[in-house]
């Protein structure tokens, strides 16, 4: 184990957030709603936007 982490001066333990910044903003997620909206499929959505298939989900999931 890392003296830091056995410290306790670690990001985790200072309740710092450590992971990946996301790239889905207002913009996307409003066209992901209108694109649903004219019934174009999932898979396209996420290509056309250049997002994950599980972020679109995500993203209609919070709109239910």
């Amino acid at each position: 184990m890392h003296s830091r982490a056995q410290s306790g001066n670690c990001a985790k333990t200072e309740g710092k957030h450590i992971s990946r910044k996301t790239n889905v903003n207002d913009g996307i997620i409003t066209a992901v709603y209108q694109l649903r909206k004219n019934n174009v499929p999932i898979k396209r959505i996420a290509k056309d936007l250049q997002i994950g298939v599980g972020t679109v989900y995500k993203i209609l999931e919070k709109a239910a």
